[in-house]
């Protein structure tokens, strides 16, 4: 694999000509609590707006003095690497002729880079000002702490679930019996961006959404980094069961907001929305037969089915009393799913 590498100086992270005395204080504060840097490691392709907009915002946080971006890309084909660098003189880029995958890009950059902490960001996150200070300081102030991520919202405001339950029968049941849709919806009902409540704790989970990640290196490093076998699905799963594996905390920080426009990096053509989803879906069921024994893999994969199954049969009867402009969109729902539903056959086949 051929690989250029593109160094500039820092970009400098000028102060407003005047500022109230709080804000030297605040800031003389952080500078005593933070590392002296943290690695941002950014995986693009093709995508220069979305990641032009994701480094404005790392470069308007709290703490943008600290920060050293590195952007690795994929194998764009079009000028927005070139862009980039032209947009933020101050950055990293990685150039790979081929496409690595998230997994291996986020080692590349992870390999060139230096910090303590490391941000592991797709190129579809905003981040607010403070929310990247929050993470940095829940991981810093706990060596127990491996990796911490954010509570996602989607560009309306709206919740985004930003952890769940590892792969397996306690989700598929959970899925199949509704307990997921119903929390879900309680979820999105009750929490907004503009009513977040900032206060909360720290907790622990089983995996956070690899959306963004702020990992300690040091264990990253011990674990052997981003499993490469998994392609763009599934690695945050796995890289968060590694770090459980060796005793150390995945945290999810709900004080730390963040905005991600989910798949914003596809478009929603019914083609792209089979083979991601269907990709995912293959990578979930390599974590089911890596990690459990083969009769709990295939027993999962047999209530998966049932839940798309079930959820075929909900689209197929709403389609009959919708209107003509949401039945096609039921029936992409429905194509998609059928489409799951095959796959997880195949998983079967396989397994057997």
């Amino acid at each position: 694999m051929r690989l250029s590498v593109h160094y500039s100086e820092p970009h400098p992270s000028p102060l407003p000509a005047r500022q109230p005395l709080t804000y030297f204080a605040v800031h003389s504060v952080i500078d005593l609590v933070l590392p002296t840097s943290v690695d941002i490691i950014i995986v693009h392709r093709n995508t220069y707006e979305i990641t032009a907009a994701c480094i404005d915002s790392l470069l308007r946080c709290s703490i943008a003095d600290h920060l050293r971006i590195v952007v690795v890309d994929n194998a764009s084909d079009d000028d927005s690497v070139a862009r980039l660098q032209s947009a933020f003189p101050s950055i990293t880029m990685l150039r790979a002729d081929v496409n690595l995958g998230y997994a291996k890009a986020c080692n590349l950059g992870a390999r060139n880079s230096a910090s303590e902490v490391i941000v592991f960001s797709n190129s579809d996150v905003r981040y607010t000002s403070t929310s990247l200070e929050e993470l940095v300081r829940v991981l810093i102030t706990d060596d127990t702490v491996a990796v911490c991520g954010p509570q996602q919202f989607y560009p309306d405001g709206s919740w985004q679930q930003s952890h769940d339950l590892f792969p397996g029968i306690r989700l598929a049941l959970r899925n199949l019996f509704g307990v997921t849709a119903w929390t879900r919806r309680r979820a999105s009902r009750f929490t907004s961006l503009s009513s977040a409540v900032v206060g909360v704790q720290p907790q622990t989970v089983e995996y956070l959404d690899g959306a963004v990640l702020v990992v300690r290196r040091s264990l990253f490093d011990r674990i052997g980094g981003f499993d490469e076998r998994y392609f763009f699905f599934c690695e945050d799963v796995e890289l968060c069961h590694a770090f459980h594996k060796i005793g150390s905390k995945v945290l999810f920080v709900p004080a730390a907001h963040v905005i991600h426009e989910r798949g914003f990096t596809r478009r929603r053509r019914l083609e792209d929305d089979m083979l991601y989803l269907g990709a995912n879906e293959r990578a979930r069921a390599m974590f089911l037969r890596l990690h459990h024994r083969d009769i709990m893999a295939r027993l999962t994969l047999i209530i998966t089915t049932m839940y798309y199954a079930v959820i075929s049969l909900v689209l197929t009867a709403r389609m009959f009393v919708t209107h003509d402009l949401p039945r096609e969109k039921l029936r992409h729902k429905r194509t998609v799913v059928r489409h799951l539903i095959t796959i997880c056959a195949e998983e079967l086949e396989r397994s057997s």
